[in-house]
């Protein structure tokens, strides 16, 4: 093994989902079912990733690691647009 990106402390990724009706939002893992409707990978719509990452040294100041985090959102290709009007 080998690493691939160092200090690496959180990496979150979530979903956003839809289905014509209900929307759920930053869903943790899938199938995901909720009031009896399971929702499945082909219902992504976007996907949300959070990370967070630390110095590898600690600063010479107060002694503690720095740490900056980064969010963004990415819409999955061929897979945002829905013809409302079949």
């Amino acid at each position: 093994p080998q690493a691939r990106a160092g200090g690496v402390e959180d990496l979150d990724i979530s979903y956003d989902l839809v289905d014509g009706g209900n929307n759920p939002t930053r869903v943790q893992s899938l199938p995901y079912t909720v009031n009896g409707l399971t929702y499945t990978a082909n219902q992504i719509r976007k996907v949300n990733l959070f990370l967070t990452a630390r110095s590898r040294e600690r600063g010479a100041g107060n002694r503690d690691f720095y740490r900056i985090s980064a969010g963004t959102e990415l819409s999955v290709r061929n897979l945002a647009f829905r013809d409302r009007y079949q």
